[in-house]
């Protein structure tokens, strides 16, 4: 399942994402059905808010309502959002 992303808000992978940053998630990419279980269970999924708390490198950290989620470089760049900081 996945949203297409906006063509007013282009999606880029989580990877580019600034600290501070309130995404969206448009699109898991890939099909490995695991990782979008993965995901899921974390609360991560197409439509889902993000806010980037830490960046270093790939690794992101993200709150999701009240908890914190730290994601790997792999899967950063496997979630494609759109910016909605802006809103």
């Amino acid at each position: 399942m996945s949203l297409r992303p906006s063509a007013q808000r282009p999606a880029y992978g989580l990877a580019l994402a600034a600290r501070g940053a309130t995404v969206r998630v448009a699109e898991i990419r890939g099909d490995s059905i695991a990782l979008s279980k993965r995901l899921e269970g974390m609360g991560i999924y197409p439509g889902s808010l993000l806010e980037v708390v830490q960046h270093e490198g790939g690794s992101v950290v993200v709150r999701i309502n009240a908890s914190k989620v730290a994601l790997g470089a792999g899967m950063t760049h496997r979630i494609l959002v759109t910016d909605e900081t802006g809103r």
